[in-house]
């Protein structure tokens, strides 16, 4: 009756080795994928500041070249601005568009795939 009891208490401990294996792996996993949000996030943030500190230079760039000289070039100039400030801001969104069909593709591709957390757990003769 010893023999038993000892080979359930093994059978026990690798049981219980394997779920902790398994629990962490789908911890790394979704610390894994957060990150990775978190960093496309940012990077997307860094981008359309990018984008906006690029056309304000521009802007000023232009009004500072282009010193107006009475009302008429002032408007002209003031409109220039806006459709450069348009365009500007037409192109972030584009950028921003590309960013999100990639991050949906990429958690496609990773639906598709089996991952290391998503594989059926190995024979405890394995272990």
């Amino acid at each position: 009756s010893c023999v038993p009891l000892l080979f359930n208490n093994d059978v026990q401990k690798q049981a219980q080795l394997l779920k902790e294996a398994i629990g962490l792996s789908v911890t790394d996993a979704e610390i894994r994928s957060k990150e990775a949000e978190k960093e496309e996030a940012e990077l997307e943030h860094a981008i359309a500041l990018s984008l906006a500190l690029e056309e304000r230079n521009r802007a000023e760039q232009s009004r500072t070249e282009e010193q107006p000289k009475g009302e008429e070039l002032a408007g002209a100039d003031s409109t220039s601005s806006d459709s450069s400030w348009k365009a500007a801001e037409e192109r972030k969104l584009r950028e921003l568009a590309a960013l999100r069909r990639q991050k949906a593709e990429k958690q496609n591709i990773s639906n598709c795939l089996p991952a290391e957390d998503k594989l059926p757990p190995k024979p405890l003769e394995a272990l």
